[in-house]
């Protein structure tokens, strides 16, 4: 039987695009102005229209961005969980 190995260089398609663009985790009332971009890019203008917000398990706010998607994961799966998690 033949199994499909993806590489490490391969994108799914299937992702969304999602950007970071405030960082709450040093001061939730005044938050960083940063430019964290998903492993797709993402032109907050014209692909990413949803806002979304991260928080941690005690509902403290951590980041907030834009992604292409109404609802998705990968902003958390690809930065939340790794970096603040």
């Amino acid at each position: 039987m033949n199994e499909i190995k993806e590489s490490p260089q391969q994108i799914n398609v299937l992702d969304a695009m999602w950007i970071i663009n405030k960082d709450y985790t040093e001061n939730e009332h005044y938050p960083v102005t940063v430019e964290i971009m998903g492993p797709h890019g993402c032109n907050p203008f014209t692909e990413c229209p949803f806002k979304f917000r991260m928080y941690d398990g005690d509902g403290l706010l951590y980041y907030s961005g834009k992604s292409s998607e109404y609802a998705t994961f990968d902003p958390l799966d690809d930065y939340g969980a790794p970096n603040a998690g």
